[in-house]
């Protein structure tokens, strides 16, 4: 008899959900596609080569009347020639998709990617996975083709943890590439453009001379943290104008004030440091500048020095896994706790905090 899944899709199989199973590879005649999407339609004759349990695999045969050949079959060929991929990625700090299970999320439809393996809570999972709830630190083992891992990579919910293979093919442009970037250097260094329109010229030669595409240019762009500035400045703006910054820095003046300049840098310092835990340091740093300038106004100090203490603190994300995607991508391969992050961030906060009371006033002077 006919098995039910003909002309199903993948996704409308219910193999992965009801059985979990991955199909990895559909033998059809001279169209055998590894890794097929989950629109691929099954057809009748099609050889089906699938990752899961035996058990499973069965009971998916006896359900849907399917025939079980006991020959192995292999993908090797794709895995060596590069078509095929097999990689480990987490869930970034801000992932959409924490808390959810991947047939929530519709994982397989939404990337054509499989999942073989989580590492959850420190525990190795390899079976009845599209249930299992993805938290923070999370680690899954994601087959598929190389061309959609790379939209994987491109994803903000998550982070790819190996590199991505090398472009042998644009090697000969790597001369061009270092000139347009050693020019853009010798620019703003010399004073004869602004950073930004030097920067902006220098992206634009490297997608002009084709060193890149003009889609990667476009995904490379972090477009959150370009709304968030932008929706940060105006609130800077608006706290200068308001004067809600003069207000802060007069609280922090009040508090500190008598204990000298050098501890109203210190407690800058330690909002903004505290700031960059939650947001970004380019927001933690618009955000707090106008204080800074105001504190320092407020004590005839130099503002130069309290917006470096600003900026530098705005880098210090050491205290949470969540503070920068760098902490994260250690955070689940590592087996850290969330804890060890506060243990050691203390101690670099503190170090750095004293490198800047003692060697920044030394460099740029508190008083003009």
């Amino acid at each position: 008899r006919q098995s039910v899944l003909v002309g199903k899709s993948v996704a409308e199989s219910g193999l992965g959900e009801r059985h979990d199973l991955n199909i990895i590879h559909i033998e059809r005649g001279q169209d055998a596609p590894f890794f097929p999407g989950a629109n691929r339609l099954l057809l009748a004759d099609d050889v089906l080569l699938v990752e899961g349990r035996r058990d499973d695999i069965l009971t998916a045969c006896d359900v849907y009347a399917l025939l079980p050949n006991s020959a192995e079959a292999g993908y090797d060929s794709d895995l060596e020639t590069g078509l095929a991929g097999l990689v480990e990625v987490t869930l970034s700090p801000r992932s959409e998709f924490i808390g959810q299970s991947l047939q929530t999320i519709q994982f397989r439809s939404r990337y054509d990617l499989s999942v073989l393996a989580i590492r959850h809570h420190g525990e190795s999972l390899v079976s009845r996975l599209a249930d299992v709830p993805l938290d923070f630190g999370d680690s899954l083992l994601v087959q598929g083709e190389q061309s959609k891992i790379e939209l994987l990579r491109r994803d903000d919910n998550f982070l790819v943890l190996d590199s991505p293979p090398l472009d042998t093919r644009r090697l000969r442009k790597g001369p061009l590439a270092l000139g347009i970037l050693l020019t853009v250097l010798l620019a703003i260094t010399l004073g004869w453009l602004h950073p930004s329109a030097a920067m902006l010229m220098g992206a634009l030669a490297m997608v002009l001379t084709g060193i890149l595409r003009m889609d990667e240019a476009y995904q490379a762009i972090e477009w959150k943290s370009v709304f968030l500035i932008a929706g940060i400045l105006p609130l800077g703006v608006a706290m200068e104008t308001t004067g809600t910054a003069a207000l802060i820095a007069e609280q922090i003046t009040g508090l500190l004030g008598g204990l000298g300049p050098r501890a109203v840098l210190i407690g800058i310092f330690i909002l903004t440091a505290l700031l960059t835990e939650v947001i970004s340091n380019a927001a933690a740093t618009v955000l707090v500048a106008p204080i800074a300038i105001d504190t320092a106004l407020s004590l005839d100090a130099s503002p130069y020095t309290f917006v470096l203490a600003v900026v530098i603190a705005a880098s210090t994300s050491f205290l949470m896994p969540i503070g920068h995607q760098v902490n994260v991508l250690v955070f689940g391969p590592g087996g850290y706790r969330f804890s060890d992050y506060t243990k050691v961030g203390v101690w670099l906060n503190l170090i750095i905090l004293l490198l800047v009371a003692l060697v920044l006033p030394l460099i740029w002077p508190l008083f003009p």
